[in-house]
């Protein structure tokens, strides 16, 4: 068994704390124009407590802002992002107030998963900031903030209590309802149906009249309507007791709607004329989409090496690197490397870890493994368990069972809570907040 397969949720929340920072990096290595520091760019334009903001900081932010909205930078749009910087600023200075402390190896942590998102080395993405208009510097506070909010939202997340039963029952009738509205409509319907020409004489007419009624007196005797449907129904679909299948309403004959709208399931329409001859249609069932929530499970593989004495973090990315080029060329088989050199218990099943649902490895294994398409090899990844070279080969949605589904339920129920409660704490950080806005001026 992997020993990564087996982690803490919180470590798991960690990693999606992390990937919210992407939101930063959605600018990095797109083509952009390069902000250069304007004059007088360090003038302060606001003071939140004892922090000033800059007009550079304030220029820079609404450009990127600007870019990723698909929108021109106007005074107005200035204004809104300059408050936008000093709520911010606010909330920052409350989540320290309040004990939120950020180590500098949470900053590397989160400037490598950055550099990974974006597959960049360190030193790649420190060049796309710097074209980005920023210092290293300034890019690392703004991760830095980042994780000092989410480490807040997180601790107000820690204190909301479990949603209840009914609570979570509640949530499912709301998507249910959700589902309902926005699903067509469905029915299954069978029929009996007696050909006759639209022309027929009134001999013809008078046979099938006198059918129709045998076919009434067998119904009121008990017979089933899916055994006199085989034994006497014309339809295609006389050998399935005239089921016609579950379609939308829609995809039924106008004539077949109106005749059984209303009628619950198991009752049956009066017999109706078509161009085509008479139908005596039941309604076998409404079905409506019950809503089940899903899980992408992956299936991947792996080569693992483990860094030691005989063997250097380098060495390992550099040796990973060599199978890489070997794999992506097709002159070897991922499997065979890894059975003749992974360092895991997986090595005797060609790396092969079988399924997996989100959230078993660890955060630096599953994000990179996350962004593979099936079938692609990644860079060399670095774990707490060594260096990993890393191949996706299947994914698939897989419905929850009902624990799963309540759980994820309640881990939605609980994120809502802790939404209001950040937006509430955010609100009250900005009014606490001394702010003294000075004049934008000319720039």
């Amino acid at each position: 068994m992997h020993p990564y397969l087996f982690v803490h949720k919180a470590v798991t929340r960690c990693a999606i704390a992390v990937a919210a920072l992407a939101v930063t990096t959605t600018a990095i290595g797109a083509e952009s124009t390069t902000i250069t520091p304007p004059a007088l760019s360090d003038r302060i334009v606001a003071v939140v407590n004892d922090a000033p903001v800059t007009l550079f900081e304030l220029n820079q932010r609404a450009t990127v802002l600007a870019r990723e909205n698909k929108t021109t930078v106007t005074p107005a749009f200035k204004s809104q992002v300059l408050e936008l910087l000093i709520s911010q600023r606010a909330q920052v200075q409350r989540a320290q107030q309040e004990g939120i402390v950020i180590a500098e190896r949470d900053v590397d942590a989160a400037e490598a998963t950055v550099a990974r998102n974006n597959r960049l080395s360190i030193e790649a993405l420190h060049e796309a900031v710097v074209r980005e208009g920023l210092s290293v510097k300034t890019f690392r506070q703004q991760l830095a903030d980042q994780l000092t909010l989410q480490r807040m939202r997180e601790r107000l997340l820690a204190g909301v209590e479990r949603p209840s039963q009914a609570e979570i029952d509640a949530y499912l009738d709301e998507q249910q309802a959700l589902t309902n509205e926005k699903a067509p409509e469905q029915v299954q319907l069978a029929q009996l149906f007696i050909p006759v020409a639209e022309n027929a004489a009134a001999s013809d007419l008078a046979a099938v009249d006198a059918q129709k009624q045998a076919i009434d007196a067998a119904l009121k005797r008990g017979e089933a309507f899916e055994t006199l449907a085989k034994a006497q129904s014309k339809s295609p679909e006389a050998a399935q007791g005239g089921d016609m299948g579950v379609r939308a309403v829609a995809d039924y004959p106008t004539l077949f709607v109106e005749a059984t709208q209303g009628l619950a399931v198991g009752a049956m329409s009066p017999w109706v004329r078509s161009g085509a001859g008479f139908h005596l249609l039941k309604v076998l069932a409404r079905p409506v989409a019950k809503v089940t929530m899903t899980s992408t499970q992956t299936r991947a593989r792996h080569i693992l090496l483990t860094v030691g004495p005989d063997l250097s973090q380098e060495q390992a990315i550099e040796r990973l690197n060599g199978f890489r080029a070997q794999i992506v060329s097709g002159s070897r088989d991922f499997g065979a490397i890894a059975k003749a050199n992974s360092q895991d218990g997986s090595a005797a099943y060609g790396g092969d870890l079988g399924w997996v649902a989100p959230g078993i490895f660890v955060p630096e294994f599953e994000g990179p493994m996350n962004q593979l398409n099936p079938g692609e090899v990644s860079e060399p990844v670095v774990s707490r368990f060594g260096v990993h070279l890393i191949q996706v080969l299947e994914r698939k949605r897989v419905p929850l069972g009902e624990e799963a589904q309540n759980e994820a339920i309640s881990e939605i129920l609980k994120a809502r809570q802790a939404d209001e409660a950040f937006a509430k704490w955010s609100e009250d950080a900005r009014l606490r907040a001394y702010v003294d806005i000075r004049d934008l001026g000319a720039e």
